[in-house]
């Protein structure tokens, strides 16, 4: 797996676009800040912060990345007149930039609250469909 996994699909205290960072042991840590301001039943306001490391196994992140709440993070995909110079294109360099966009657009629909909900479910069905058979497709790799 890569060196950085990003957060797909919220779980936890963590967010879309937050980050897996691999440690030397080989397990991934992604680190949160939050800070909350709140209101006293008398109108008094204070403020609450914290922080968080969060510590999975590389087993559980291949399981996560799996379940659809992280995604390998990948490069940002290369111009088509790049990709022509280069003149080989990884297929499974390929089926990761698309998983990461599906997964990404995905999410943003389920999040979004201007969107009607039947085309919302048009569009969830639409792309759980693609990313399964991109993961399907990820899978045949050797």
């Amino acid at each position: 797996m890569t060196k950085t996994l990003k957060v797909i699909d919220p779980f936890l205290r963590l967010d879309v676009g937050d980050l897996f960072e691999r440690t030397e042991s080989g397990d991934y840590m992604s680190t949160v800040h939050e800070n909350f301001t709140n209101n006293t039943d008398d109108g008094k306001e204070f403020t609450t912060r914290y922080s968080a490391n969060f510590v999975i196994s590389e087993d559980y992140a291949e399981q996560m990345v799996k379940d659809g709440y992280l995604a390998e993070e990948v490069s940002e995909a290369k111009s088509e007149e790049d990709k022509k110079k280069q003149g080989f294109v990884n297929v499974f360099d390929e089926i990761n930039n698309l998983l990461y966009k599906f997964n990404t657009e995905l999410n943003e629909i389920k999040n979004s609250k201007d969107i009607h909900p039947a085309i919302a479910r048009e569009g969830e069905v639409v792309y759980t469909n693609l990313i399964t058979v991109l993961e399907h497709l990820k899978s045949l790799k050797k």
